[in-house]
């Protein structure tokens, strides 16, 4: 397993990448749904409940981001969440949410 961080013009990016078997074509869209798992019978037995991943992308869309997948069969996956760095001169919100960049702009290249 691998972990990077790094920035990227107004976002933050943070790469979780592993060599385990990878995640069909066809599930891809499939895997950041709630209760989604991949192979019920064995995430039943390793007690996951499809979850995590739903759950990591509300976090992300909550906060002005994204997560994105890559991945190919037998060439493993790679999870990148992307995060905007928040504006430091503006004004902090005044209903407890988080700001974001004042330009609006989206994270569609990750």
């Amino acid at each position: 397993m691998r972990v990077e961080s790094r920035a990227a013009d107004d976002w933050a990016l943070l790469s979780v990448a592993d060599e385990g078997p990878g995640i069909a074509e066809n599930d891809q869209a499939r895997v950041f749904q709630r209760f989604w798992r991949g192979n019920p019978a064995n995430a039943r037995v390793e007690g996951r409940s499809g979850l995590g991943l739903a759950i990591v992308r509300q976090i992300a869309e909550g906060h002005g981001g994204e997560i994105a997948l890559v991945s190919e069969l037998g060439q493993g996956s790679t999870f990148t969440l992307a995060l905007p760095i928040a504006d430091e001169s503006a004004p902090p919100a005044s209903n407890g949410s988080v700001r974001t960049r004042a330009d609006g702009k989206s994270r569609s290249d990750i």
